[in-house]
């Protein structure tokens, strides 16, 4: 049986670190609008681990919602 708790773990990992290294690297600037369906296009996964993402994001500081 495929755990696909994990799965979305980690693809919702991929597209966290992606995404705080655009923020680092100031590929997203402050005020850069940000949705869940357009970071789940970008990186070709669902909008459940776009949303994880974000929301992880968010709590460390990095995005306001």
């Amino acid at each position: 049986m495929k755990d696909t708790t994990r799965s979305t773990s980690s693809r919702a990992d991929h597209v966290y670190f992606s995404v705080r290294d655009d923020i680092f690297d100031m590929r997203l600037l402050p005020g850069d609008r940000l949705t869940e369906g357009s970071i789940a296009d970008r990186f070709g996964v669902s909008r459940t681990p776009a949303r994880e993402a974000l929301q992880r994001l968010q709590s460390d500081g990095l995005m306001r919602g």
